[in-house]
């Protein structure tokens, strides 16, 4: 069982060859390509062992389109379809 976990919505993961990313937003508005390692998923639910810390906000849509640097505009993770009720810090790339 994990306690205290990190957890983010499956829709935020991207592949790479055989590596995991996310797309964290940064406080300026930008996101930029971050490295994670994936424990094991549940449902629509990722557990993250390492790359990004409970209260970072990622990029659940639109993951296509961005770069580092790419700015975003975020929305609430209850505006998100794809985000699971309790989940926070979901954004939107715009």
């Amino acid at each position: 069982m994990h306690h205290d976990a990190t957890v983010v919505p499956l829709a935020a993961i991207q592949l790479n060859g055989h590596s995991s990313y996310v797309f964290p937003a940064r406080p300026d508005g930008t996101v930029s390509r971050q490295p994670v390692e994936v424990a094991a998923s549940v449902g629509d639910l990722a557990l993250i062992q390492s790359g990004v810390k409970a209260g970072d906000h990622v990029v659940v849509e639109g993951q296509l389109r961005l770069t580092d640097g790419a700015a975003i505009r975020e929305t609430p993770a209850s505006a998100v379809p794809a985000a699971s009720p309790g989940t926070t810090g979901a954004g939107k790339g715009s």
